[in-house]
């Protein structure tokens, strides 16, 4: 009967995180010829999609947050709340200046800028700013790389060293 009443809990816990994901039809639109997988380790985990749309131009991350299942998913929840917040609230579009806000909400959200700090979690991230209009795109990244098709190869470009969030 628990162990019944746990997994009804994280079934539920699955459709509310699927929840935070953008609409892949509507993805689509921005990038017809891109393709996402996103399939949980556990019934719940920590990786996240993201996108926003600016006018013309839109912003997509991918996020690998900290721990497998139930604690991966809590950390998209903060993960996910504060993107929205720097993107919509202080609408703040630039990927490198939005990981460097990210790194500390995610330390502050989690108080792991006290010394009482109960946790140690955080986040790898890959941010893109794309301006279809002008051609152009930004990217930042948090130990993801960007990877992309030029003349039938693939190229990498490499994240910074640094991931957000933890206390160290």
């Amino acid at each position: 009967t628990v162990n019944h009443k746990i997994m009804q809990s994280i079934q539920y816990a699955k459709i509310i995180q699927s929840s935070l994901l953008p609409n892949l039809d509507v993805v689509k639109t921005f990038l017809p010829k891109s393709f996402f997988l996103w399939q949980p380790k556990d019934v719940v985990g920590g990786d996240m999609l993201y996108l926003e749309q600016f006018e013309e131009d839109f912003l997509v991350a991918i996020l690998d947050c900290t721990g497998h299942g139930v604690p991966g998913a809590f950390m998209t929840m903060v993960a996910a709340t504060n993107l929205r917040r720097i993107t919509r609230d202080e609408r703040c579009h630039q990927p490198a200046a939005i990981l460097q806000r990210l790194n500390v909400l995610v330390k502050t959200s989690l108080q792991q800028d006290t010394e009482h700090a109960r946790s140690d979690d955080g986040l790898d991230a890959a941010i893109c700013l794309v301006k279809p209009q002008e051609k152009i795109l930004i990217f930042a990244g948090a130990k993801l790389p960007l990877y992309y098709l030029h003349q039938d190869q693939i190229e990498m470009i490499k994240g910074d060293k640094q991931n957000l969030g933890y206390k160290r």
